[in-house]
């Protein structure tokens, strides 16, 4: 059965997955931002196996211009600008190159 990404909020993500065990360790901030991002309401793309969450992905809205190799995109720009907040793939799962679809 192919699994898929789910659009989670992180009060619905469990904070205690081995998951989050290195991010915990690494930056000892990850606990307070991930408590404001609960409390805030914020989502993320969650991908789940039969042992826990497997990948994360957070993408937040930038409103600054974002400078290329070219040009700037300007921060009133027509479409969103969204940027990577948090990535992050645990090796202990089982996965495929290709992780899964998008499920909402």
């Amino acid at each position: 059965m192919r699994r898929k990404f789910k659009w989670i909020k992180f009060a619905d993500c469990d904070l205690h997955d081995p998951f989050f065990n290195s991010l915990k360790q690494d930056y000892p901030e990850f606990i307070q931002w991930f408590v404001k991002k609960s409390r805030s309401g914020e989502s993320a793309f969650v991908y789940k196996d039969e042992k826990g969450i497997c990948a994360f992905l957070y993408l937040k809205e930038e409103e600054e211009p974002i400078k290329l190799a070219d040009q700037i995109l300007p921060s009133n720009s027509v479409f969103p600008k969204l940027s990577p907040g948090c990535v992050r793939r645990y090796v202990g799962c089982y996965v495929s190159f290709l992780l899964g679809d998008v499920e909402k």
